[in-house]
């Protein structure tokens, strides 16, 4: 029996800032065909639907190829979709132009996995940082120095790091002035693109206490990208589970371990390891590897590796559904039938 949902609606959470509609992204290969032949593509993003709320996080997970990146690229306008669309603010993106693109990129800013392949190491960290202040704010001199001390200090770094260069810093430094160049411009939106993957355990924890201290005190929203369920989860407040390019499950943080519903997700959770020896695991087999992008299977994407497929399963793709107010899941072996209302109580 599927269990009811906390009593708060992510309807609640906040309105949408950023709106991913039908979203399609398939690269095209060229390379090693003759000209009469029909170029493959590998088909990265598939029909995704999802928004992000204000002042939320949005965790965004799955195995490598699921699609993760490339949506967080499109999202930030470094790569233009095949179909579909993503809606910040009611406006379209991939429609902007001129001061419109540039507000745009002012209002989201990113933080990669590895933040030292865009910092130039002939740079000081007080002009990476300051050069999107000078930029979009026309911040210059004093005030510019100004800014760049506020934003080290945010970030929990000493003024006087502003005149190093970004080799002399650890990897977790290093993260930090990502962060501080990310929120230079007053962003709305932050995307977080695997922010503590290259990190060390201890460092990680450091670096998401700062992500979750900035989002507190600055109302920040985040579309975090990652393939650790429990960093997504501890962070998020609403969890997308992606698998080859496709959305299989979506709800509330919370619920994603009290109740998760699709047979990838339990198999993602079942993987994360428990610190206690007396609990026996109970990890769903996978068979195999995920498909190639290029030749995706028919019918459900993940039924090559299910160990509860039936022959629908192989025959017809199925739909993301609504089967609780605050959970979707795309599953044949979850209908609609089986969602259940919620029970209201009062305080």
């Amino acid at each position: 029996m599927i269990a009811s949902l906390p009593a708060t609606p992510a309807q609640a959470l906040g309105e949408p800032v950023l709106e991913v509609n039908a979203l399609v992204k398939h690269f095209t290969l060229r390379r090693g065909l003759a000209f009469w032949q029909t170029p493959p593509a590998v088909q990265a993003v598939s029909n995704v639907s999802f928004s992000v709320r204000r002042g939320t996080t949005y965790g965004l997970v799955g195995e490598s190829g699921s699609g993760k990146s490339t949506i967080a690229r499109l999202a930030l306008l470094l790569e233009q979709p095949t179909a579909g669309e993503i809606r910040f603010d009611g406006e379209s993106i991939f429609g902007l132009r001129g001061r419109a693109l540039q507000r745009y990129r002012a209002r989201v800013q990113a933080v990669f996995q590895d933040p030292s392949s865009s910092f130039s190491p002939r740079m000081r960290v007080g002009e990476i940082i300051g050069e999107l202040p000078m930029l979009h704010q026309g911040l210059r001199g004093a005030a510019r120095g100004k800014r760049v001390e506020e934003l080290l200090e945010l970030v929990g770094l000493p003024r006087a790091y502003a005149q190093r260069f970004p080799h002399e810093f650890s990897g977790g430094q290093r993260q930090r002035l990502a962060i501080a160049r990310a929120i230079s411009t007053n962003p709305d939106l932050l995307v977080l693109d695997e922010p503590v993957s290259a990190l060390d355990v201890s460092i990680r924890a450091q670096v998401l206490n700062l992500i979750g201290d900035l989002q507190q005190q600055f109302g920040l929203t985040y579309l975090l990208i990652a393939h650790d369920l429990a960093i997504v989860e501890q962070v998020s407040d609403v969890i997308g589970v992606l698998y080859l390019g496709k959305l299989m499950e979506e709800c509330l943080s919370g619920d994603l371990t009290r109740n998760p519903l699709h047979p990838y997700t339990k198999a993602l959770l079942s993987a994360v390891p428990v610190p206690d020896p007396t609990r026996r695991s109970t990890a769903l087999p996978l068979q195999g590897e995920i498909p190639s992008a290029l030749n995706p299977p028919s019918g459900c994407r993940f039924h090559t590796r299910c160990p509860l497929v039936m022959d629908l399963c192989r025959r017809e793709e199925p739909s993301l559904i609504q089967v609780l107010p605050d959970h979707r899941v795309a599953c044949h072996l979850v209908p609609a039938t089986m969602a259940e209302p919620r029970v209201e109580t009062g305080r």
